[in-house]
Order: structure tokens, then sequence, then C-alpha cells
């Protein structure tokens, strides 16, 4: 397991699809922003992706406050990254794996968009958790929280 972990963190092409276990339990190390991360898995260092979301960039309002809860929402507890395809970890153009992040039984992909910090993003496919995602961003907006504020902050 450890070679597919290493080799899926580089993101070999022939990685790509590799047999991998349902999910990977990791130690997070770094919050990159509000849809990425870096972790630790097995002892190997990995980047992650979350799927589903798409929060703002640097330059973007709400970037600051994005990656701020998604590090307080998943604090100090184990993460355990799930795929698309259970048992078949992908890693995207950049290293990343293409995962869901589960904390503490709670998915913090779709936990971004019920804090607004992203709408439920379609741009590959729904995914398997498609109605938690919906019923997330739907009380994200009538709530007015995160990019649906009046005041959005930096």
């Amino acid at each position: 397991m450890k070679r597919a972990l290493l080799c899926l963190a580089v993101a070999l092409v022939a990685c790509e699809g590799r047999a991998a276990p349902a999910a990977w339990t990791c130690q997070l190390t770094r919050v990159i922003d509000g849809d990425t991360l870096h972790a630790r898995c097995d002892g190997e260092k990995v980047k992650v992706r979350l799927l589903r979301i798409d929060t703002p960039e640097v330059d973007e309002e709400g970037f600051r406050a994005a990656g701020t809860a998604l590090r307080h929402f998943l604090g100090d507890a184990p993460l355990e990254l799930e795929f698309e395809r259970p048992g078949i970890a992908v890693a995207d153009g950049y290293g990343r794996l293409l995962a869901y992040v589960r904390v503490r039984g709670e998915l913090a992909n779709v936990e971004m968009v019920r804090l607004g910090w992203s709408a439920f993003w379609t741009k590959y496919g729904d995914g398997r958790f498609a109605d938690a995602f919906r019923k997330a961003e739907r009380e994200a907006r009538e709530a007015r929280r995160g990019l649906w504020a009046d005041d959005v902050s930096r």
C-alpha cells in the first residue's frame, strides 16, 4: 500500500486508477486554502484536493476566510480520505489526490458548502454525495453564509 500511496502522491500517469483502500486515515499537516490541504498518510506526504468544491483563490473575496474555515473544521482530528470510486485513488495534474475528506464522521467537502465558502461544484459531475451537497448549498444560500453573505471579507 505504501508504494501505491507514494506513486499516487507524485501523480505518475502509470498510477492513475491504481487500487487503493476504501479510505486512508491521515493526519493534517497544512491547509493551503479552502479546498486544498497537505497530509501525512502511512508516513508519506500527500497533497489533497477536496472533491466537488471550488473555494475562492488568493485574489478573490473569501480566500482567507475559506482557508480558516477548513482549518477550524478539521482541527487536529485524524482525516479519512475517501475516493469517488471506493478503492480507486485518482490524482489531478498537480499531483493532488482527489478525495472526500471525512473528519469525526462528517464530510469536510459538504461542510465547506454548508458554511458558504463554495457552491456545489459539478464541473466534473455530481459525485456520490450529490444530495448532501445540494442540501448544504441551499442551506448556505438561505442563511446568507460565506460567499452569499452581504459582506464577504478577503
